[in-house]
């Protein structure tokens, strides 16, 4: 059965992955965001570890949770940064 955090992490990846790709055929300003947008939903993952974390036994402390969604909020801001720098420029 897949629970939310697994729709985000399946979610996440394809937002990656399309970024990666769009990046790859020349489409910055579209990986930008996409690369954006990934990080935003796993930051809200991470955020959602550790509240699962605080509710019940787990094998990662909330704490690394908390590290790893802060660590996706700057990667987030840094992409979406970027790709408006380079729409902006076009």
């Amino acid at each position: 059965m897949l629970d939310t955090r697994g729709v985000l992490a399946i979610l996440v990846s394809v937002a990656f992955l399309a970024g990666m790709f769009s990046y790859r055929r020349g489409r910055e300003v579209e990986a930008f965001f996409l690369l954006g947008g990934g990080f935003a939903l796993a930051a809200f993952w991470g955020l959602m570890g550790m509240a699962l974390s605080r509710t019940g036994p787990t094998q990662v402390p909330g704490d690394i949770y908390l590290a790893m969604s802060g660590s996706a909020v700057v990667m987030s801001m840094y992409f979406f940064i970027e790709g408006h720098s380079t729409l902006r420029d076009r």
